[in-house]
């Protein structure tokens, strides 16, 4: 009889060595036994359990897939991110199926026959393989909706849920809700230890602590060698703008946004009499001051220019000003898809006043500080002068510390 703890330990030593990323994030998972639900596999969002008799019943690769699987679901947050859209548990699992099935195709891991797929999400909405692959969890789970919406959530239809379940099941949707489950109450011998703190987290805690892992999964296998393309992907999805931008910078937003050129009859076409000519507006420029001295970690810096990509896809005109101890030469940011393009400089102390004197020189209507707020001359009377003199258009954004009481305040985390 094969013992299940060596068996796991083997499975997850293997993929660090062929799939680093997805490696890397078993090893730092708790995994126990549990005979809580007839499949081999399942997850509660941050930790795995696994069902002995019918997890070792698989053949290997189809262990391998199954363990993979089940991290994906953790690595992609499809638990919390399903409570967030609303929809049916056994639509959600379907699309979070598809997608986890997906990203192990594109990394060549073996798929169990009677797996969901896009194939199968596919012949259920009339969509295209190739379209499906481009969306996200979110905008299948919302396609499944629409399309499964009169039919009793696709009670009957055959189509196998998860290829968890093993080969040739056949599930239907309403049993589809299978390996993604909010609790488990069969926490049984540990099979591998993971992140201290995991174990005994709350279900409040899972998408802080998933994410986090997630992000930091990623910068490690990052760092050693390449990652696959699907999981920039998904990171991106992850640190997608956590902040209301739109709302934040409403009084930006008013003046210039769309209107970079009118039609006016004060100045007169070059085509002729009767067609108005054009006439530049002024634009209205977001300053974003973001803080990339030593006390900022790669996770942060990750958050900021993440935080910096919603602010451009907000305003008509973004300038960004990297400090620590200096202010760095501005940088103009036309399109949202260039703030990837940003190399920051940096990882020196961290000192505002530099960035008050390049301030002073220029016009813009709104000023977004992201920093941990951790300032040496936070305090001093040109810091603190300036801030009160233009409070009315700073939002201060921190990781950590407390800005200023006067100023308007967001907090986001830092992974």
């Amino acid at each position: 009889m094969t013992d299940l703890r060596s068996e796991i330990k083997n499975i997850i030593a293997a993929l660090v060595h062929r799939e680093p990323l997805i490696g890397i994030f078993l090893k730092r998972t708790w995994i126990y036994e549990s005979n809580e639900y007839p499949m081999p596999a399942w997850t509660d969002g941050l930790r795995i359990y696994v069902n002995p008799p019918i997890f070792l019943n698989l053949s290997k690769p189809e262990r391998t897939s199954v363990l993979a699987h089940e991290a994906l679901h953790i690595f992609e947050l499809h638990i919390p991110r399903s409570k967030a859209l609303g929809v049916p548990r056994a639509i959600a699992n379907i699309a979070a199926d598809a997608k986890v099935n997906q990203h192990l195709s594109e990394s060549k891991m073996q798929i169990p026959k009677n797996a969901v797929t896009l194939r199968t999400v596919s012949s259920m909405t009339g969509v295209s393989e190739s379209e499906l692959a481009k969306m996200s969890f979110e905008e299948i789970a919302r396609l499944l909706a629409r399309n499964c919406s009169g039919s009793k959530q696709g009670s009957g239809t055959g189509y196998s849920s998860n290829h968890s379940r093993g080969p040739g099941d056949g599930a239907n949707l309403e049993e589809a809700a299978g390996d993604l489950v909010e609790t488990s109450r069969g926490k049984g011998n540990i099979l591998n230890e993971g992140d201290a703190g995991d174990e005994n987290a709350n279900s409040d805690e899972i998408a802080n602590r998933a994410a986090k892992k997630a992000v930091e999964t990623y910068t490690i296998a990052k760092t050693a060698g390449t990652v696959p393309g699907w999981a920039e992907r998904v990171i991106d999805e992850i640190l997608k703008p956590k902040v209301d931008w739109r709302r934040l910078l409403r009084s930006a937003l008013e003046k210039g946004l769309g209107k970079k050129v009118r039609r006016s009859w004060m100045r007169p076409s070059r085509k002729g009499e009767p067609f108005p000519g054009k006439e530049l507006l002024n634009m209205s420029t977001v300053v974003v001051a973001v803080d990339t001295s030593g006390s900022i970690g790669i996770l942060e810096l990750r958050r900021f220019l993440s935080e910096i990509y919603g602010i451009c896809k907000e305003s008509a005109r973004v300038v960004v000003i990297p400090w620590d101890a200096t202010a760095y030469d501005p940088i103009v940011i036309s399109r949202a898809s260039d703030v990837k393009k940003i190399k920051l400089r940096g990882g020196g102390g961290t000192c505002f006043y530099p960035v008050v004197c390049m301030l002073e020189k220029m016009s813009y209507s709104q000023l977004v500080i992201l920093s941990d707020w951790e300032i040496a001359d936070l305090d001093s009377a040109e810091v603190i002068g300036y801030l009160k003199k233009n409070a009315g258009r700073i939002i201060a954004v921190t990781t950590y510390g407390t800005p200023p009481v006067f100023l308007r305040t967001v907090r986001i985390d830092r992974w």
